[in-house]
């Protein structure tokens, strides 16, 4: 942002809290968007691309901006009964196999975070990536494979998001086939996540972001 960060600051948030927050913020929102944008910054995103990161963390945490787990279950339990719930009624058309039961350790490998990382591949992967990656802090935890509840942990969670659409973690396409020096596609840009799903309506709020990003210098 600007020169005067506790000025843009108040910008940015007068912006967002109108147009995409309903009018409040909380300070746990207040916290995810500060800690979302820093990251993006670090990890040498553009406004435009950061705006589409915090679009993305807006949608997938249902406006919370603090990383969640599947459902938006309150417990490892309550999501798990959920997911069994879903899939006994046929509700989970597109799920191969019951991913989330509990291996013989105890772990379940449904999704969490930011961007939900779901299977334990995934966890094994982000594990190895973390593991001596230069933007993760030496008190940020990593290992998320041995312990899949650390992927809510709010520095790893950010990593995760913000590193994995920047790197094609998520579905082998990269932010930047998107939204690079040459265009911003806010629309097919959802395909770095999850093919086509709700793609109008992140595009709808990187727009917003984009807007408050630009008004507080950005």
């Amino acid at each position: 942002m600007s020169e005067h960060p506790a000025a843009a600051s108040a910008i940015f948030h007068a912006r967002v809290r109108a147009d995409l927050f309903g009018g409040s913020l909380s300070q746990p929102q207040v916290d995810g968007l500060g800690r979302i944008s820093g990251l993006c910054a670090r990890a040498a995103l553009s406004l435009e691309q950061t705006a589409y990161v915090l679009a993305t963390v807006y949608h997938e945490t249902g406006q919370r901006m603090q990383p969640v787990r599947e459902t938006f279950a309150d417990s490892d339990e309550q999501a798990v009964a959920r997911l069994e719930h879903a899939w006994a009624k046929g509700q989970l058309t597109w799920v191969k196999w019951p991913y989330w039961r509990p291996d013989p350790q105890g772990r379940s490998w449904f999704g969490r975070g930011d961007v939900q990382i779901t299977h334990e591949r995934n966890y094994a992967a982000q594990q190895d990536k973390l593991r001596h990656h230069p933007l993760r802090g030496p008190s940020v935890p990593y290992a998320v494979h041995d312990d899949p509840s650390l992927a809510l942990d709010p520095q790893t969670s950010a990593l995760i998001a913000v590193l994995g659409m920047r790197d094609g973690d998520f579905t082998g396409k990269r932010l930047s086939a998107y939204i690079n020096d040459h265009k911003t596609d806010y629309l097919h840009a959802r395909r770095v996540v999850n093919s086509m799903d709700r793609a109008v309506d992140i595009a709808g709020h990187a727009k917003h972001f984009e807007q408050a990003l630009r008004s507080a210098g950005g």
